[in-house]
Formats: C-alpha cells, structure tokens, sequence
C-alpha cells in the first residue's frame, strides 16, 4: 500500500474525487489534500469538474484502497520526474516499515503465545495445588469439627463426673458431721453422767440446753471459714455465716416459755401430750392467732382483699340507711380503700320493690328473695341494720343469718332509733331476742345523723382493723414518711400474689371444703419420693385441666407439713399463664424468700444483691442455695410448683432441673399433658387417672355431707351408673355432677335438667348446658343481657373483677340481680372469688366462656374499649394497684402505645409497679415501646423534677415533697437494678436532701435512703464511700428503735459485708455476733411477716384507747400476742393484766376467755424467768377450764402440763409428778393405752420418778413406751433411742453398769442403722 490513494477513472468520464467526509450533493466538491502528498501547483490546479453525462456519480474508490502509485500510467507523465523518485522512496520506506513493524508485531505475538502457554500451564498448576490445599481444608475443618465434638463430651463427662463426685462428696460430709455430732452428744451425755449422776429430760424432749450449747461450743474446733459461699461476681459476700449457727433457731434457743397463744372459738387440738412450752415455736403462735371481727385473719396476717359490708334498715327507718349509703365521708373511705388496693364492698336491698313494705301480722315473705338476702348476709362481715318501731319482710331473716345464728361470728351493730311511736309486737320479738343474746354492740339514736354518724364510725373502725386504712389520710396520697421504724424490704412481693398464694395453700383445710378423694396412692407416690434416699429426679405430676393436680398438691403440703415438721417446703402456684403470679421473676425471688427465712441464725436475706428483673441470675442463684442449704442444714428441703408449664419460658429457666439434684432436695412439679416440654417427659411422672367407681361414690357422699342434704339412693345411682368412661370419670366431671345433685335437693334444679346433664360426655358439654340452663332461667331480657355482659366482661379480664366494678360496668345492675346471678353462678362453678374478684373457675369454663360470649378477636377488642373507658371514668384520675395494672394491661394488650408511654412515664405508675416488686414487668413494657433503659432513667427524671415544681406550689408542702422524696427513692432504687450507677446516686442523694429539707434530721426515714444510698456504692465497688452511710443509718435506727430492733441487725449484717470485703475478718465476727444476738430476741420470723405484725400492732394500740369493753379487751389480747412475737414482753404482760381486769370486770372470773388471758399472761411470766407468777396465772387458767370444759378437754391438759412444767423449775418434784400421774391417766382414757401420746406421758412420768428418786417406779414406765414406740414408729426411730439412752442413764444409777452399758450401745446403734 501506498502514501496515496490510486486515482482511478475512465478517459471518457471526468475525474470525480471523493473522500469520506464528502459534502452534500448539492454542493461544490474539493479535493483535500492528503498530508503524505507534497504541496504544489499541480495539486492546487486540479478542480472538481461538472458532470457532462447523465449525471449517475461513478463510485468512488478510496485513496488508501486503490494500491500504490503507478509510475508507468499515462497520466504518470504528467508529473515531474523528482516528484515520482520521491514518491517512490517514500513508498519504499513506507512500506519498508510496515513490513519490519509487521514483523515485530509476529515476533510479539510468537512472544505471547510462548508467555500464554507459561501461564496457562502456571494457572493448571496453581489449580492443581488450590484443590489440594481445599481438600487439606475439609479434612482439617472436619477433624476440628470431630475434636470440638470430643472435647464437648469430654467436658459433658467432666461435669457429671464433678456433680457425682460432689453429690458423694457432700453425702459422705453430711454422714461424718451426723458421726462427729453423735460423737459429741456421747460425751456431753457422760460429762453429764459424771457431774450429775442422772438425765433429766423435761417432758421427752431430746435435746437438753447444755448439749446444744456444747455443740455449739464444739463446731468451732474444726476451722470451718465463716463463709458458706461468695455471691456472684464483685457480691462476694457471705450468703450464711458462721457453721456455728448451722442449728435450727429452736434447737439454738431452747427456752420452754413460748406462750400457747390459742384462738377463743377455736382451741388447740393437743392429741400428744409430749408437747410442752419448748414445741411451740413462733410460727404456731402466728397459726392459733385469735380472729378478731370482722373477719378471720390468718395466721401470717395476710389481709383479705375485699370487706363487705351488708345494711339493713326496717321500712320506718329506711331513709336513715339510705342517708348513710349516700353520705360522702363513706364514698371517701371507699376511695380510700381503692388507693391501697383493697375493695370496701356496701351491700343492700333498700332498692328493692317491696322491701319498704311494713311486714303484717302473720303475713310471710317472698321465700326466694328471702333465700338471696341471706345468701347476700352470709357473704358479709360486717351486718349494720337500723331498727324502728315496725318490722319489714326480711328484717327477720336478716337478723337470724347475721346474729341469731352464729352470734359473734360477724361484726354487727344494731342501731335501734328511740321513738315515741309504739313498736309492733314483731318488732318487739325482735328487740327482746337481741337484748337476750348479748349483742355487743348495740346503740341507741334519736336523730338520723345520730344514726349515720356511729354505723360510719362503726364501719370505719372495721376497715381500719381488717386493712389499716385510716380515714385520716384519705384525701392525702398513701406515699407518706413512716413514723415507725420499718425493716428494709429488698423483695417488694406483690401483696396480690401474696392473697392469692395463701387461698390456694389454704383451699383444702377450709372446714366447708369437700374432702379430698381418690388421691391416697398418688399421696403415697409423692411421700415415697421425698423419703427415699440419695439423688432423685423431679416427680412430674401430670394431668389433664380440671383433673385436680392443684387439689393434690395443696393437700399433700398440708399432710407433708404434718407428718414432717423438719422439712423445708417451698411452695408456688400458678393460676393462669396471664396471671401475674406466672412472672419467673416473681417466681423466683418468692422461692428465695421462703428459702431465706429458713437460712441459719444472724443471716439476712440476699435477695436484694440481685436484680429485680435479672431473671437468669436468680435462676443460676434458686439451685446453687437449695444446694448449699441442704447440705449444711442438713434436711430435706421440698420444691413444689403448681403448673410448672405456664411461666414464661420454663424450659429456659429451669433447666437447671435436668441437672442431678442434691440429696436432700426433692423437687415436686405438675404441668399439663399437652404442654409439657419434651425434656421434661424423661422424669417420673405421676399421672392422674380419672376416678373410680369407688371414689366417684365417696366424692358424691362429701358433697352431700357439706351441703348437709340427704340423697336418695335413686340419684345415686344414676350418678355413678353414668361415670362409666373416662371422660365422665373425670374428676371435675363428677364434682359438678355431685354439685348438681346436691342443687336438685335443695330445689335450685329441676330433675328433668339433672336427666339432661347426665346425657354429657365430658365436661365442656356439661358446662354448656350449665350456661343454656342459666340463660333460660333469667326472668327477663334484661336479665338474660346482664348474664352475658357480665360473663363476658370476666372472660375478656385478666385478673377479674369485683362486684363494685361489675355494678359499675354493667348498666342498671341491682343488688337483688346481681345476688341471685352470682348465686347461680358460683353455685354451677361457673365462677370463683379469688383474692375479692370473680374470675372462670377453671380453664375449661374460661375458654368455653370467651368462645361463647367473645368469639374472635374484634369481639375482644370492642370489650377492651368498653373496659378502658370504664375504667378512666371509674378511678378517673385516681392511681391505684387496681386500676394501674388493668389499664396497663388492656393498652399493652390492644397495642396502644401512645397512651401506654403516658401512662408509664407517671411517677405514681412508676412508684406502685416497682414498690410491689413489679419491675420486670416494668422493664418488660418499656421494651415494648422500644425504649432503652437510658432513655427511661431520663424520662422518669424529667417526670420527678416536673412533679417536684408542681408539688412545690401546694399549700401542703410538708406531705407532697415527703412523698415525692419517697419516689426518688425507689427510682434510685430501680436505677440501680439497671446497672446505672451514677444517675442512682444523684437520685437517691436527691431524695436525702428533700427529707432532709422537710422532716426532723433524726427522722427514720433518712436512715432507709441512707441505706439504699450506701447499697448503691457497694454495688458500684465504693466501699469506702458506703461504710460511712452505713454507720449514719444504724445510729439513726439505733437512737429511733433501740439496739435490739431487727432493722439494727440488717444494718449490722450490710457493714459485716463490708468488713469481709475489705479483709476485715475480726471486726466482722464481732458483728456477726451482734447480729445473731438481735435475730434470736427477735424470734424466727421473717421481716415481711414482722412488719405486718408491726402495722398490726399499731391498729390494736389505737383501738384499745376507748373505754372498757369486751371489744377492747379483745383487742387487748391480741395486741399482746403481737407484743409477744415482737419479743416485748414488758408490754405483753401489761395489756394482758388490763384484758384479764376488763373480762373479769364485765364477764365475771369463771369464763374460757379469762382462762385464754390467764393462760398466754402465765407464758409471758415464764418468758420473763418469774416462775411464780407464772404458776399462780396457770393453776388459775386449769381452774376455770377443768370447771368449763372438763378435765379431758384439750386445752385443759395442755394447762395441766404447762403447771407439771412449771413446777419442775421451781424445783417442786412431787407435785410436778402428781400432774404427770393425771396426765398419763387422762391419755389412757382418751387414746388408750398403745397409742403415742400415753408413751409420751409415761416417759415423762418416769423422768419425774427419777427426780424424785423413785427409780423402781420409772423403769417399767420405761419398759411400756419402748414397746409402744417400737409397735408404733419401727426399731430405729429418735423416740426409741432416746428412751433406751434414759433406760442406761436409770440402770448407770442403779449401779446395774454392765446392763446399763449393753442398752446404751443398743441406743446407739438404732441411731446409727437409721
């Protein structure tokens, strides 16, 4: 190829010149210039020419396409010669270089190939070894895979190796320290023999003072460190203390003076006689409480939820008993009771069509309505009834249910108007009955406000007395300073859950409860896992719903309890999976409580070192004290939970339960069949089976024995004709049968009905005729509308709802149809109370219920709205437990959270959740609402300080910042549990300066924030700043409540930790003993129960300042029962003196209440070492019940022991073993001659023989307990051991040595097989 292009044309056409930028058609064409062609005129001549032709343009060929130049063309002659040669060398060179450049260019690529192939094999050699090194890879990752497999069993096996190592370790430790125990009993035993020659043993009981004490002495020989174990992480404090304090607190103090403090309608059933002052301990005491009106209290003080209150009026005086139902000072009290969570329930018929109707001579009532108004009185405690001149239709049946019948039982008051009218010869009757029946509280008025003004105060006294509500501070919030010195509550259990417990552990030995039936094998089945020894597996307990697993677990606790008092039961039931009792969180710290008052002498609890919504450390912590408990303590402790399988995330936090269990803990749990976890399956399991026919015939014997009917043999036999198959065995099946039979007798049920239900196959379709049967029996639509609004508002509620709040949610709902419909439905066990609020019986009638008058989930929905409407125009702007966890409840329930922010952002919200130990559902609902906890602690800040400007411009400035003082103390507190250390600080130093602002610099409040400051700083690690804060509360305390209040201990206990901590081990011994000093004064009790006592204490001091009565007097006593278990003796001696002198004043000296007085002021005397006076109140005390209930009564020989007892001390053998001589023969003739409680008074016989050396007489007594007590509790029980240890101590005395040495090595060897 040339520079140019070939210039080709035909002689006969013109030359045309195109190049590949050519211009348009149109226009002239130029020839450009190639840049290898040379300048010159020949070039700048040539012109594009016009077409002479036809006008076709000849194609083109381009320059560069044509070839080279070819010198020998015609037209070459048209140029110069030099013009040509150069054109010919620069082709030349031209293509001289394209041809060496092409060359380069083959040599390049020669070059290429050779470097592509180079690498090519390169790249298949890299191939090769990367697929070598990926298979090296696999087979490494898989011999890691099988290493970490390995290493995992290998670690499986290590641990279960460790915990059978550890389990044999502390079994063969707990059999050593049983060996060296024994060791030391022995030689305290013959030290004794040496000194004295003889044992006494007062009244059988095995463990003398002088051999506790040396086991007390003797534990320290063995070097054993003060701490049991370290809390977690940077809490290594000591959880239990000294192993010198391992005892029992009541083998620790063995006083003989514990008071028998019995109820006057309920005397103590003694049926062995081997129990003297030493076997009643503290929490007996708490048991045989007496009840004061106007309801029953128990023995732990727990306060019940509701209060009702019925008021009658007869049809003359009626406007005075409307004028007290509308008076505002008792709309307040009710507001009051609301506040602190409690229900203030007002009953009446004055709304009734024919209740103001004067009742005619021989004229009867309607006989249903007068069966509602005395089902409505018997539900009641406190009865007010204004009385005129003339009588109404059920003035009377009113009269006999409330008083006639049961006087005393209810707190009545009988307000009789004087008026110059003449009274009715019924209304006579009536008058002269309770004039004759001793009303204690009878009051005369003239005007109405009279009237109104003693039923007010006669109603305020009984709610101050059944909740400590005061009237006083009623138009205040509850958040007030305490005037009292208050023990430091860390746990902070909900009083709710608390009710709610104790119902349940109390539901089978209420006397109106149906024996329990058909469950003696699973009794049985249950016992032998406690007793058998070594490791055992949790027993699963599992059924079906309604197939009573909560039935059976309540009631073997109640028997376990009975038949062994040394073991530790620790109890929870759940009643639902919404119930708040469900929380593992509240779960958790509720085990641990119980587990802590257990916990030896001068160690506080430890709940407060772990945070309140931490679930995962106190489940890590449950297992490691039950552990470490049973190990020292050396008993069998017992877990029990009710429906394990409904709290929240079971399988998660208890897992510890697949783990082995120590040897002395068992662990007793019930779940469902169908939701039972799988892991849980492998354990042994109780499964409970329906009924048979045996038991279906005895369950239907005890309802008709509780409803006090008499069944025909016709019904008795279509019941258990038709309990054939499973289904209609079913326990719950067969109960409401049973309920329903009873019904047909007393005429609430039609037989043609009872013939319908025994068409049933289970118990949902039994329930549903129970529904139908209820809605056809309403008299009217607007009745039959009432039924279904009111089950289906409990349906959609989760925790139920009283009668106040029912009345008040359903529209025009009367007393009259409110009685007969929960009448009926309590009646079918549609229903139930707990706690004071109505909710389904069982899980089968709730989910039947919400199917039935719910349906789906819009249905729940439009009920919710209804509820929360309710509720804001119910409480309004009232903050209460109540209405804060319902409307909490319902706005998490339907999502609202805007309105769910506002209300938790509340200060009172706030204070009320976590007060009652609500702080992990507290937590749990700010993560809801996607809020991390600094951004809580800030808007709870913000709210305080907005609260703290508001409270600021009241006039009553004193109370408003106190309480304000009180909620920056709990949000330092809830600070705290989140881990932020410095804005709990700020919070609680807040709080101080408020109280210290308004209140006196000495005041007990300071010492509480200065304590929860100081817990701050040790949590934080500052001990240094703590120990200061400490020592400020404890003189504050100190100077407040004396150095024997339990509150000095739990200061005490804080600077022990801190004084470990910080190595310290001297000074803290020293006030570890202090702190051990303060818990035995103080007695076993645990400080949730002593602040009750507390509070308690308070109401009767305040009830004892009017004038002399039997109420006042009866008030009296208690208070000194609860001066007793406070150990303030002083002060129980003297309201004891004053409640003898007002019932002998009123009553007369011959009365079983001034024999009760006489009897706990003689405990009192011993407690205080005056055994004289203690004397003279007992043989008083026996005088009058040996008079009034015969010498055989229980209480009676339980005096007569307590003065052989009393005798012995003063040192009187002769009369001492009069009294036990009519003390064995009164057990002869009550229980015979081969039952226990004779072997008991023969022991104790022959032990008084001994001391007045009659020791011919006392062997033979010997010899007869021995036999019975073998035929009775086997060869190796403590009671024949310890009656052979007397046997030698008596045959040592005669000087029979070899025999006596032969019976002591028999003793011990029972001792040693057992």
């Amino acid at each position: 190829m040339g520079a140019t292009s070939s210039i080709v044309a035909s002689r006969d056409n013109n030359i045309e010149m195109n190049i590949a930028d050519e211009l348009p058609t149109n226009e002239a064409r130029v020839m450009k210039r190639h840049s290898s062609q040379p300048a010159g005129q020949f070039f700048a001549s040539l012109m594009l020419r016009q077409k002479q032709n036809d006008g076709n343009v000849r194609p083109s060929v381009s320059l560069r396409s044509s070839g080279s130049f070819d010198p020998s063309s015609p037209y070459s002659q048209l140029l110069p010669p030099e013009v040509i040669e150069s054109f010919r060398k620069e082709y030349e060179a031209l293509k001289l270089t394209k041809e060496q450049e092409i060359q380069a260019l083959q040599r390049k690529e020669q070059k290429m190939d050779t470097e592509n192939n180079r690498l090519r094999a390169e790249l298949q050699a890299l191939n090769k070894q990367c697929q070598k090194l990926r298979q090296e890879r696999d087979v490494a990752k898989d011999r890691c895979y099988e290493a970490s497999e390995r290493a995992i069993a290998l670690e499986q096996d290590r641990e279960k190796v460790q915990r059978q190592f550890k389990i044999f370790r502390e079994t063969k430790e707990s059999e050593i320290q049983d060996l060296l125990q024994a060791k030391r009993q022995l030689e305290s035993k013959f030290q004794r023999l040496e000194a004295h020659g003889m044992a006494t043993v007062d009244d059988h009981n095995f463990s003398s003072n002088d051999t506790m004490q040396n086991l007390r002495n003797s534990a320290g020989q063995f070097g054993v460190e003060s701490e049991w174990w370290a809390a977690p992480e940077s809490e290594a404090t000591s959880l239990f203390g000294s192993c010198i304090h391992l005892q029992n607190d009541s083998n620790l103090e063995c006083s003989d003076s514990l008071p028998d403090m019995q109820d006057n309608a309920r005397l103590r059933d003694t049926e062995d006689f081997d129990q003297d002052f030493t076997s009643t301990n503290t929490f007996s005491t708490l048991n045989n409480f007496t009840n004061v009106p106007p309801s029953t209290q128990t023995g732990d003080f727990y306060p019940t939820a509701i209060l009702r209150c019925y008021v009658s009026a007869t049809p003359d005086v009626i406007q005075d008993a409307k004028m007290l139902l509308l008076h505002p000072d008792l709309k307040e009290l009710k507001q009051s009771c609301i506040k602190e969570g409690y229900c203030l329930s007002i009953a009446h018929f004055t709304d009734m069509e024919n209740y103001h109707q004067i009742l005619k001579e021989g004229e009867c009532s309607d006989l249903p309505k007068n069966a509602t108004i005395q089902f409505a009185v018997s539900k009641c405690s406190v009865f007010v009834i204004f009385i005129g001149s003339v009588l109404g239709p059920y003035t009377e049946t009113e009269c006999q249910e409330a008083h006639f019948n049961m006087p005393g039982l209810k707190n009545t008051l009988f307000c009789i108007k004087q008026s110059s009218h003449n009274t009715s010869n019924s209304c006579a009757k009536i008058l002269k009955r309770i004039e004759e029946s001793s009303a204690k509280k009878t009051s005369f008025y003239n005007s109405p406000d009279d009237g109104c003004n003693t039923a007010l105060k006669e109603i305020f006294k009984a709610v101050r007395l059944e909740f400590g509500v005061n009237m006083q501070n009623s138009c205040t919030n509850s958040y007030h300073a305490p005037i009292e010195v208050n023990c430091i509550d860390e746990v902070g259990l909900d009083p709710y859950v608390e009710v709610t417990q104790h119902e349940i552990a109390l539901m089978t030995s209420k006397e109106n409860q149906v024996k329990v039936v058909g469950l003696d094998k699973s009794f049985d089945r249950m016992d032998e896992a406690v007793s058998s020894p070594g490791p055992v597996p949790p027993l699963l307990v599992s059924g079906t719903a309604g197939s009573g697993k909560t039935c059976l677990l309540s009631s073997w606790i109640s028997r376990l309890r009975s038949n062994c008092p040394d073991a530790l039961i620790l109890s929870h039931f759940v009643t639902g999976p919404s119930a708040v009792d469900a929380d593992p969180v509240i779960l958790l710290r509720r085990l641990l409580l119980q587990l802590c008052q257990h916990l030896p002498a001068g160690n506080p609890s430890q709940t407060q070192l772990y945070a309140s919504y931490d679930v995962i450390r106190l489940s890590e912590t449950l297992p490691r004290w039950l552990e470490q408990l049973s190990s020292r303590s050396n008993r069998r402790i017992v877990l029990v939970i009710d429906s394990l399988d409904l709290i929240q995330d079971a399988q998660k936090h208890f897992n510890w339960l697949l783990d082995p269990l120590h040897v002395g803990v068992r662990v007793v749990f019930s779940v469902g069949v169908d939701s039972c976890p799988e892991e849980w399956r492998q354990f042994p399991t109780l499964h409970l089976e329906p009924l048979s026919v045996q038991s279906v015939k005895t369950l239907l014997s005890e309802h008709a024995v509780k409803r006090n009917v008499l069944l025909s043999q016709q019904w008795e036999y279509d019941v258990i004709s038709h309990c054939r198959t499973a289904t209609t065995c079913h326990p719950l099946y067969v109960t409401l049968l049973s309920m329903l039979v009873c019904n047909i007798c007393e005429g609430y049920i039609s037989q043609k009905f009872f013939h319908a239900c025994c068409q049933t196959r289970d118990s949902v379709e039994l329930y549903g005729m129970f529904l139908h049967e209820t809605e056809e029996k309403c008299s009217s639509q607007d009745t039959n509308n009432y039924v279904k609004a009111t089950l289906q508002f409990i349906a959609c509620s989760p925790y139920g709802l009283s009668e106040t709040e029912l009345m008040s949610l359903v529209p025009d709902l009367t007393w009259l149809t409110w009685t007969n419909l929960i009448h009926t439905l309590t009646m079918l066990c549609i229903i139930k109370e707990k706690a004071g609020f109505f909710v389904p019986h069982n899980s089968e009638i709730s989910r039947l219920l919400f199917e039935r008058y719910v349906g789906n989930h819009s249905n729940k929905r439009r009920c919710h709205k209804k509820m929360l409407a309710w509720l804001r125009s119910y409480y309004g702007n009232l903050v209460s437990p109540r209405s804060t966890d319902f409307l909490l409840w319902l706005l998490h329930e339907d999502e609202e959270r805007d309105d769910l922010f506002t209300v938790l952002r509340s200060p009172y919200v706030f204070y009320l959740m976590y007060s009652r130990g609500r702080a992990s559902e507290l937590v749990g609902l700010w993560n809801f609402l996607n809020e991390e906890k600094q951004a809580i602690a800030t808007y709870y800040n913000d709210a305080l300080k907005q609260l703290e400007t508001t409270w600021n411009q009241q006039n009553n400035k004193l109370h408003s910042m106190t309480e304000v003082a009180h909620i920056y103390e709990a949000f330092g507190r809830f600070l705290k549990d989140l881990g932020l250390m410095e804005e709990a600080v700020a919070a609680l130093q807040r709080s101080l300066e408020i109280q210290e602002t308004v209140l006196d610099p000495d005041h007990p409040a300071i010492a509480d924030t200065l304590h929860h400051l100081a817990s701050v700083y040790v949590q934080w690690g500052k001990l240094s700043a703590a120990e200061p804060l400490y020592r400020q509360s404890l003189e504050l305390v100190e100077s407040a409540a004396g150095s024997d209040h339990p509150r000095v201990a739990q200061e005490l206990s804080a600077l022990v930790k801190i004084a470990r901590k910080t190595g310290r081990r001297d000074y803290a011994n020293q006030l570890q003993l202090r702190v051990i000093s303060i818990t035995k004064r103080n007695g076993k009790i645990s400080l949730n129960h002593l602040e009750r006592i507390r509070k308690r204490t308070l109401t009767l001091e305040e009830l004892t300042l009017g004038e002399d009565s039997l109420e006042t007097a009866q008030a009296l006593y208690d208070l000194g029962v609860l001066y007793h278990l406070q150990n303030n003796l002083e002060n129980a001696e003297s309201v004891f003196k004053r409640s003898v002198k007002i019932r002998e004043k009123l009553i007369g000296r011959k009365n079983l209440e001034v024999a009760q007085c006489l009897h706990n002021l003689g405990s009192v005397y011993n407690e205080r070492r005056q055994y004289s006076k203690a004397l003279d109140c007992m043989s008083d005390a026996l005088t009058i019940r040996k008079e009034m209930l015969g010498l055989h009564d229980s209480s009676t020989v339980s005096t007569l022991k307590h003065v052989a007892v009393l005798y012995k001390k003063l040192n009187d053998h002769n009369k001492a073993r009069h009294s036990y001589e009519h003390l064995l023969q009164i057990s002869i003739e009550v229980s015979g001659e081969k039952s226990t409680s004779t072997a008991n008074a023969m022991v104790d016989l022959a032990v008084a023989e001994c001391q007045t050396k009659h020791l011919d007489a006392a062997f033979p007594l010997y010899k007869k307990a021995l036999v019975i007590y073998r035929n009775v509790y086997g060869g190796s029980c403590q009671q024949v051991s310890q009656t052979l240890r007397n046997i030698a101590v008596l045959l040592y005395q005669q000087g029979n040595l070899e025999e006596a040495a032969k019976v002591y090595k028999e003793s011990m060897g029972d001792k040693s097989h057992k």
